[in-house]
């Protein structure tokens, strides 16, 4: 699967942070997420008697993506500390903003509901992957994304 030009440019973040997820109206999903870039300048972090040098903050790039999905099955968001690397039977395009063929929550959900490729139809499992949350959409609609 190709993805469309803004989620390749999400998927070219350094770093990825989630800024905001909400429900727009019914059934009606928004996330904003945006780039964190490394400082050039390092700085020295001192935790009691420890000091770490050559630390680069990351700050804001300024680049804030908005992603919509118009409905979806289900969404679940996760936080990253508690999330391993992908299993290896899961299949996935992408990076940062990923689309998966196979995943351990399209598993999930095939148990969790009676969605089925003919009710409501076929559908997909959108992921994004941020520094601090990890996001996973199930839904039939490809998401909306644009540059705010």
């Amino acid at each position: 699967m190709t993805l469309a030009a803004p989620s390749n440019e999400i998927d070219s973040f350094e770093y990825v942070f989630l800024r905001e997820i909400n429900e727009l109206e019914d059934q009606r999903l928004r996330v904003v997420v945006f780039e964190g870039l490394a400082a050039a300048e390092s700085v020295t972090l001192t935790f009691g008697r420890t000091e770490l040098t050559g630390c680069h903050p990351i700050r804001p790039s300024g680049r804030i993506f908005e992603i919509v999905w118009k409905s979806y099955i289900a969404y679940c968001v996760r936080n990253e500390s508690y999330c391993g690397a992908n299993k290896d039977d899961e299949i996935a395009v992408g990076k940062n903003f990923c689309v998966f063929s196979q995943s351990e929550f399209l598993n999930y959900i095939s148990r969790a509901t009676f969605a089925t490729a003919e009710y409501p139809g076929h559908f997909q499992h959108y992921g994004v992957a941020c520094q601090n949350h990890v996001i996973d959409v199930v839904s039939i609609h490809a998401p909306e994304i644009r540059q705010l």
